[in-house]
């Protein structure tokens, strides 16, 4: 069909990234088609647009038919030498771009839509996790605190299963959290991972020193040399500059678990790359072949030499489980979105509601178990002395052992008086302090129970059941990120309570006070228990920011050092794209820096309408990422909280939030140095 009002019109490509071309029209109009006055140019367009097209479509493929019609003046058509149309270059010449995008930019937003529901939504275990922390934070300070009032409270006090659920909840939620990238950045991952949780340990050792002090040396009757005080300051300052806790008498007992934990960290990112090349069913199957050391390497060094305990050497196995724990959930997962998402039946091993059955019947188990514990049979072995001090007259018909010298006897139907009276302050009392039973020893403080509370925190990660909606609920949550305050400092605020309240007098259990549990009232461990939490959230609201860029710069330092004396060359080279850097990529906006602090610490990508809840940040990251925030952009100090950070749904909600108060352009942390 020929229009009389087109005086010339020519045909070229547009490069389109999903076609390949698609075809476009430039067309020059005779000028009598827009009247004298031109008011009406815009709507003759449109009308000669739908012509051409309808024309096109009565003779064309719809692939010829042209995407764009524009209109042009003849000057604005590009001529080769020889007055030729050049056809190739007319859509760069025109400024042209594809117009046929629709199709592409669905794909694209459903490969990142697949992405973030991959790296975030699908890889972060259930909130009720952090409560769960939270909780066994509590038990952890119990099992070390307190002399309490009735013998069922002492054999719950005994049976602890705390340090087992710490360090798989560590592995097990730090797997699910980060992208698999971390071995090419090795340095940038373990220096931001061990810088960020090093704030809180460097207040511990400080606030933990003199304390220690005070129950060494407090008393007039104490016997401190300048070479004890020269040689603990010593050790505690390498301590608190390496986190290796694994010392004489250290200042801060229960701080072994940091020098454990940074240990973990230095080797994940090998272990990691290496576990997620694994296919599913030699996951499963190594997973249940680990689990076996994991079970028993407690007994191991307990017979041979039960300081190892305090050592990764002990721990390793089970972090090691954990971490394939992390990615056999991982890939369950994923497996149900992918079978929900094209409607799949679904195994029952895939579902859920299955999961929180399995969980809430474990939680029936461990219930159960401490049920066992508490209605054994009263017997507990005690020194000869504390027997015939306790029994005079009586003849122990029981078993009989020798230890370093001391006679031992077990001794049944104990009374809490008894307990009290005579072995509670016996010194040479095997359960120093505690109510012992072997039900309780076999599963808690021997790890017999790993399997079952690796079942467990497997299970409660799918958030299903009762179980998970308890230890979800808000005032847990609420609370989750004093976790690690409370389990960190309630040892040095213990002793400094007892001074305050008891005075400084030398007690035959100072020089073991971790192992002894501190024998206060039983309403003085709540008041512990707060003191601690107390001192934890303002620890991390004032300290923690101010302490973070200068740990996160001086590991990743060391981690840059120990790159090149290895000659590792996965390891991050350049020191300038090594240090936690807001300049490293292009734009310092807010948005932007929030970004490179979720990579740093969970190794993945974000957009605005990404859930805070689908980050994979457990209730130590928060913290931290809090800490983070206050410390790279100005003027938020103070003003964004945990709570605050609860309440917002998306990263957009968050970095609006940060906006109101950003008064200053985004910087490194590293130029603070």
């Amino acid at each position: 069909e020929e229009f009389s009002e087109i005086k010339t019109a020519v045909t070229f490509g547009v490069p389109n990234d999903l076609w390949g071309e698609e075809v476009a029209v430039a067309a020059v109009l005779n000028k009598d088609v827009y009247n004298e006055d031109e008011s009406n140019k815009d709507y003759t367009e449109a009308i000669m647009r739908r012509r051409i097209i309808d024309a096109c479509r009565l003779k064309l493929n719809n692939n010829a038919i042209p995407k764009q019609i524009i209109f042009v003046s003849a000057q604005q058509l590009l001529l080769g030498p020889t007055g030729k149309y050049l056809r190739t270059k007319m859509a760069a010449h025109l400024s042209i771009k594809a117009a046929d995008v629709e199709v592409l930019n669905a794909l694209e937003d459903n490969v990142a839509s697949l992405v973030r529901t991959e790296s975030h939504q699908l890889v972060c275990p259930s909130q009720s996790l952090n409560g769960l922390r939270f909780i066994s934070a509590c038990f952890v300070v119990q099992n070390h605190v307190g002399l309490f009032p009735n013998i069922t409270w002492l054999k719950i006090q005994s049976f602890s299963l705390n340090m087992t659920i710490f360090f798989i909840l560590g592995a097990f939620q730090l797997t699910c959290a980060v992208s698999d990238n971390t071995l090419h950045n090795w340095a940038r991952f373990v220096g931001m991972r061990i810088g960020m949780m090093h704030p809180l340990f460097i207040f511990s050792q400080i606030f933990a020193f003199p304390a220690f002090l005070l129950f060494h040396c407090g008393d007039e009757e104490s016997t401190c040399s300048f070479h004890f005080w020269m040689f603990t300051t010593f050790l505690s300052l390498i301590t608190t500059m390496t986190g290796a806790t694994v010392t004489v008498k250290p200042v801060n007992g229960p701080a072994w678990f940091q020098g454990v934990f940074y240990g973990f960290l230095v080797i994940f990112p090998l272990l990691d790359k290496c576990f997620r090349r694994i296919r599913p069913k030699k996951q499963i199957l190594l997973f249940v072949l680990l689990a076996f050391p994991a079970t028993y390497s407690r007994i191991i060094c307990y017979y041979f030499f039960d300081l190892l305990n305090y050592t990764i050497l002990s721990w390793m196995f089970l972090l090691v489980t954990s971490m394939l724990m992390g990615h056999i959930w991982r890939r369950l997962t994923m497996n149900y979105a992918e079978r929900s998402t094209n409607a799949v039946r679904q195994p029952l091993y895939t579902r859920p509601e299955i999961w929180g059955i399995v969980a809430d019947s474990v939680t029936v188990l461990l219930v159960i178990i401490e049920v066992v514990v508490i209605i054994s049979r009263d017997c507990m072995t005690v020194s000869q002395d504390s027997f015939l001090d306790m029994r005079p007259g009586e003849e122990s018909t029981d078993g009989s052992s020798q230890i370093d010298g001391i006679w031992y006897f077990e001794v049944c139907d104990v009374t809490y008086n008894e307990f009290v009276q005579h072995i509670h302050s016996d010194p040479d009392n095997i359960a120093f302090g505690r109510w012992t039973s072997r039900i309780g020893n076999a599963i808690g403080t021997l790890r017999l129970g790993t399997p079952i509370v690796l079942l467990w925190i497997f299970s409660l990660s799918f958030d299903r059941g009762i179980t998970a909606r308890i230890f979800r609920c808000r005032i847990l949550l609420w609370l989750s990120p004093l976790s690690y305050p409370i389990y960190l400092l309630h040892s040095p605020i213990g002793m400094f309570y007892w001074v305050a309240t008891r005075g400084p007098k030398k007690e035959f259990w100072f020089s073991d006070v971790y192992g002894y549990p501190l024998p206060v009232k039983w309403w003085e461990y709540f008041v512990i228990v707060t003191l601690s939490g107390l001192l934890g959230g303002i620890i991390d609201t004032y300290v923690t920011p101010i302490l973070l860029p200068y740990t996160i710069k001086y590991y990743m330092w060391v981690a840059h050092l120990c790159c090149r004396w290895l000659k590792i060359e996965t390891c991050c080279w350049n020191t300038e794209t090594c240090c936690w850097s807001i300049v490293e990529r292009e734009g310092n906006d807010t948005f932007t820096q929030i970004e490179n602090m979720i990579k740093d610490l969970t190794g993945g990508s974000i957009n605005r309408s990404t859930s805070l809840n689908h980050l994979g940040l457990d209730s130590l990251s928060r913290t931290v990422f809090i800490g983070l925030v206050h410390a790279s952009i100005p003027g938020t100090t103070n003003k964004l909280t945990v709570q605050d950070l609860a309440k917002m749904d998306s990263i957009g909600t968050l970095v609006d939030f940060l906006e109101a108060y950003h008064t200053t352009e985004g910087f490194c942390i590293t130029s603070q140095i």
